[in-house]
């Protein structure tokens, strides 16, 4: 179901959307039609929202005056919903709907609006199929506690429903939420992550929950020493100037340069157990390589939040550089892996990196 979220200014426009989205397959709920009477109106709109597939904003220039529009968008934003702004005249944003908005990809019904109306319904039935498959098809969990998670993989998110872009905008959308003023620069966008991702799954690990979200995950690459080496080394390095044909393809055996792009759960998941549980992957991941004679000599990572820091410091990790756009950049010497190091649990990965580098 999609909800439509729009001002009382533009009402006939908004009938309009609804009209055309439901007649082309997607059941639609707007107020006032979907209003029942008897229980709260506010109330009700939070569980359309919340039972949504995601939101249809018709954006004009009148819902930068309209505060229930933007508690609307808020409660969307906060339940990870999928937003498709609607653009259907010229406007400018406030700062809270640049914030809630930027990232999704706008429908502009000013130009060729038959085109863009069949691209909204396209999107909005995507989004439907998803959400059904991941209902549909659940991961089986140890116990049912809506706490608990478990490991997937590329293929496992492809088997649910996702495909590549989608699992790189969820990623994105975490990052955000994370880290809410990190740069552009710093993050890098769904379709440069989504090429990464399906070229090189096994260098992504996700920590789903039991309706299949991502709230979690970690990520690296391998930098080449000729390119990226000196950036690094100043901090100018930043995120968004990857791209695959210029970072190593770990296939052959050899000492690599990693560069941890993500190491994180979602707030309300960052538990011990799934820090731990993420972790294990990690160096499950790190022995698999070197079982194949793949070895990292040593790992870089940019920390946005303090906490982190702290994460990364008990890992073995230690500052070397301010990021000249924002955040710290850490540094791991793995020829040997630090005393006291949660590495060092691993004990056949520091073996074969011990006997490596006798």
């Amino acid at each position: 179901m999609i909800f439509i979220s729009y001002s009382s200014d533009d009402l006939e426009c908004a009938e309009e959307l609804c009209k055309y989205l439901e007649e082309s397959g997607c059941k639609c709920w707007m107020a006032p039609r979907n209003i029942v009477p008897g229980q709260t109106y506010p109330g009700q709109l939070i569980s359309a929202i919340r039972e949504s597939d995601g939101v249809v904003l018709v954006a004009s220039n009148s819902i930068n005056e309209s505060n229930h529009v933007s508690s609307e968008v808020a409660s969307a934003f906060d339940m990870n919903k999928k937003i498709f702004p609607v653009l259907i005249e010229p406007m400018e944003f406030s700062d809270d709907y640049h914030y809630y908005l930027d990232r999704f990809q706008w429908v502009n019904l000013k130009k060729d609006k038959q085109a863009s109306l069949n691209s909204l319904s396209d999107a909005c039935l995507m989004e439907e199929r998803i959400n059904r498959a991941n209902e549909e098809t659940r991961f089986e969990l140890n116990t049912k506690s809506s706490s608990d998670v478990k490991i997937a993989n590329y293929k496992d998110l492809l088997s649910v429903g996702y495909d590549a872009y989608r699992v790189a905008e969820r990623l994105v959308e975490n990052d955000l939420k994370l880290y809410p003023d990190i740069p552009e620069e710093n993050e890098g966008t769904a379709n440069q992550w989504a090429e990464y991702l399906s070229s090189y799954p096994e260098t992504f690990r996700y920590l789903i929950n039991e309706k299949n979200e991502i709230v979690g995950n970690w990520s690296f690459l391998a930098v080449s020493e000729e390119y990226h080496a000196k950036k690094l080394m100043s901090g100018e390095l930043v995120e968004a100037s990857f791209s695959t044909d210029e970072t190593e393809f770990l296939m052959f055996p050899g000492d690599y340069v990693g560069y941890l792009l993500n190491f994180s759960i979602n707030e309300g998941y960052n538990s011990a157990k799934n820090i731990q549980l993420l972790f294990k992957e990690f160096t499950s991941q790190l022995l698999k390589y070197a079982e194949d004679g793949i070895f990292f000599k040593k790992w870089f990572v940019n920390v946005f939040r303090r906490d982190h820091e702290a994460m990364y410091k008990k890992m073995g990790f230690s500052f070397f550089v301010d990021n000249i756009m924002y955040g710290k950049l850490f540094a791991l010497d793995c020829f040997p892996f630090p005393e006291k190091s949660p590495f060092k649990t691993n004990s056949e990965l520091v073996r074969r990196y011990d006997e490596h580098t006798v």
